[in-house]
């Protein structure tokens, strides 16, 4: 029996996305023929389990809390501060606690000096890191300001006035100074963390899709040290779509209600399909929470339906109730996680033809396809979608559904234990 560490920003019951869903069911997996524990944020004032696997709270978050200089100053401080902090503490937890793997799934640059320091100082154990997005890449990612391209050497310098959200006056004022501060700090950790993956036998990256794995190679990192490696997703027979369901939805979108994610245009290009016999039903919260329901009340869209944030273990649920699973991402998505999801409860999916999408999805045979840089490309396939018979999609539910075998535990188990004993 292996001893495997995993590291990760945020794990179950504290979660905030998709990248922690999919590392607390590798983590439920790896367990069952390992000795599994997981490092995270303080999230909790001590250790707690979950399915048998010891947490431990021991890493400080940088964030900016307040819209004033003094967060300003304090964030900025931290980007260098906190990972000297966080990296004493885990030499700490690694001196008295020995694992033969582990497992890093950064959602922030501010863990690559960790990083760094952790694959140097551990000279015999095999390191794994997730590249389940652009963090290896872009400082901007996370950002709801921007929308980052990257068919090309991404240049980080592009994002400097769009770092930061706010309405405060001298937030404004600082933030070019800021950005390029914060800019400045991440290519070092970026270029030092590339150089030692490149470099390093004992280290090997996942790429979450092959787009993923394209732009990393795009961007400097050694494409033999990449291996792809979807996301898990759990595909047990409760999971199955019940073709007698009756079904409560025609579309449905689930995740964070934030302009990148394209929800805007989903309920605009919905509204111009003005179909008060056809639903839209959507699920989560975020930033743009509000404006929608104030939105929705203001123009009686009573066929458009917000219901708030719901438990991830509900989704699937949610998706088998429905026709159509809408994903109308703005930038390039890695994968999403709602292609997993949505081939268990065998519900196709309309997505624009951008980043991983078209590596899971064929347009009219798993779903519905768009190109996003078409004025009405969405609301077309939304028309069309609208009009499917009943026979095409039982065919497109069929399809989609043999898609989950490539997501089971099982599958990706052997895929992750061949990447860290391999290595």
């Amino acid at each position: 029996m292996s001893r495997i560490v995993l590291f990760s920003d945020f794990f179950p019951p504290h979660i905030r996305g998709g990248a922690e869903v999919s590392t607390s069911l590798l983590a439920k997996e790896l367990v069952k023929y390992h000795h599994v524990e997981v490092v995270t944020s303080k999230l909790s004032s001590s250790d707690w389990k979950w399915n048998s696997i010891t947490i431990h709270p021991i890493l400080s978050r940088n964030e900016i809390k307040n819209k004033n200089a003094f967060s300003l100053l304090k964030y900025a401080i931290g980007i260098i501060v906190l990972p000297i902090l966080n990296t004493y503490r885990i030499h700490k937890f690694l001196k008295y606690n020995k694992f033969d793997v582990i497992n890093f799934v950064p959602t922030s640059y501010v863990s690559f000096p960790m990083i760094i320091l952790v694959i140097i100082f551990s000279r015999k154990i095999r390191i794994v890191i997730d590249a389940r997005d652009y963090t290896l890449i872009c400082i901007s990612d996370f950002n709801n300001n921007s929308t980052c391209k990257f068919e090309h050497r991404h240049k980080c310098t592009s994002h400097i006035n769009s770092l930061y959200q706010n309405d405060n006056r001298l937030i404004g004022l600082l933030q070019p100074l800021m950005g390029l501060y914060e800019v400045t700090i991440f290519n070092i950790y970026k270029i030092t963390l590339r150089f030692i993956i490149n470099n390093d036998s004992k280290v090997r990256v996942v790429a979450l899709s092959e787009y993923v794995k394209k732009q990393l190679t795009n961007n400097g990192y050694n494409k033999n040290k990449i291996e792809v490696i979807n996301n898990i997703a759990e595909t047990n027979d409760e999971n199955k779509r019940d073709q007698r369901q009756a079904l409560s939805y025609d579309f449905i979108y689930a995740g964070r209600l934030e302009k990148p994610k394209g929800i805007w245009d989903a309920i605009h290009a919905f509204e111009q399909l003005n179909m008060p016999n056809i639903n839209f039903a959507i699920a989560g919260d975020g930033a743009e929470y509000n404006l929608i329901k104030k939105y929705i009340k203001q123009n009686n869209l009573d066929n458009i339906i917000l219901l708030g944030k719901l438990p991830p273990e509900n989704i699937i649920d949610l998706y088998k109730k429905s026709k159509f699973v809408l994903a109308p991402v703005k930038r390039p998505e890695p994968f999403g996680r709602f292609i997993q999801e949505a081939s268990i409860a065998q519900t196709p999916i309309i997505a624009p033809n951008i980043g991983g999408i078209p590596e899971a999805l064929s347009d009219g045979i798993s779903g519905f396809l768009y190109d996003p840089t078409l004025s009405k490309g969405l609301l077309k396939t939304l028309s069309k979608a609208s009009n499917i018979d009943g026979l095409e999609l039982s065919k497109m539910q069929n399809k989609i559904g043999k898609l989950s075998v490539k997501y089971s535990p099982s599958f990706i188990y052997e895929k992750r234990i061949k990447t860290y004993f391999d290595i």
